[in-house]
Parts: C-alpha cells; sequence; structure tokens
C-alpha cells in the first residue's frame, strides 16, 4: 500500500481561427493525494515484478487563463478523481534505493466542469514511469 503528494501541471494553449483577440493560454495547476495498492506476484534477490492499483483525488490549486495579455481566474469544479493501474518492475540497488519502470493507465472521471482539458477529451491515459525509487 502507498500514498504520497503529486503535482500536476496542465498547459494548453488557445486560439480561435482568425480573431487575434482570442489567443492566449490555459494553466491549471493541481496537488493531489494517490492511494495504491501493490501486488508482488514475483520476488527474486534484487528484482521484484508487480501489478497496482488505485485512484487519486486531485485539487487544483489554481486555474488561470490569459488571452491577449489579459489574466482570468478559471470558475470550475476544482476537484479531480482517477483510477489507475500498472505494472512494474523494481530493481534493489541498496536498500532502500531502487531503480524501476512502470507502465500504467489511468482514467479521469469526468468533474463536471465546463473547463476543457486533455483529460477532458481524452479521460483514458497511458503513461510510462521510470525512475528512482526510496522504500521504507
Amino acid at each position: 500500500m502507498g500514498t504520497g503528494l503529486t503535482y500536476t501541471y496542465l498547459h494548453s494553449d488557445i486560439s480561435w481561427d482568425g480573431i487575434p483577440e482570442y489567443v492566449g493560454s490555459q494553466n491549471i495547476h493541481y496537488l493531489g493525494v494517490p492511494l495504491r495498492v501493490d501486488w508482488l506476484f514475483y520476488h527474486r534477490g534484487a528484482l521484484t515484478v508487480y501489478l497496482s492499483g488505485g485512484a487519486l483525488l486531485e485539487y487544483a490549486v489554481s486555474a488561470g487563463m490569459k488571452l491577449s495579455g489579459q489574466s482570468y481566474s478559471l470558475e470550475m469544479n476544482r476537484f479531480q478523481a482517477s483510477a489507475n493501474a500498472a505494472a512494474g518492475l523494481q530493481v534493489t540497488l541498496k536498500n532502500p534505493l531502487s531503480l524501476f519502470i512502470e507502465p500504467g493507465i489511468s482514467y479521469y472521471f469526468s468533474n463536471g466542469s465546463t473547463i476543457e482539458t486533455i483529460r477532458s477529451e481524452n479521460p483514458l491515459m497511458f503513461n510510462l514511469q521510470a525512475g528512482i525509487r526510496f522504500t521504507y
């Protein structure tokens, strides 16, 4: 079982065909708390292979838009929930330090907001995480 804190930054460029007054960007900053459960189905020596599943609840701490140099705050439902699953491979270098690679899938539930993001246009997303992990 694991949890933590995540940060996500969503940026979109905005433009309407031929109307220079409507050129700008949309920026949303999320902080989230994931909750996940891992199933270790192979462990031998330094190698671990696992499956993972869980959920993530995020809150938009900042949501804004700039159009032609003017800044606007976005009125939106600031909560975003998602379900996540992954398969992973981890190699322990020296406890508590490991290297890992983890392909996964996430589904972002509709939060009823009228503000469009990549998550509302394509709620099913694939990802690949890799890096250094500290396990205690």
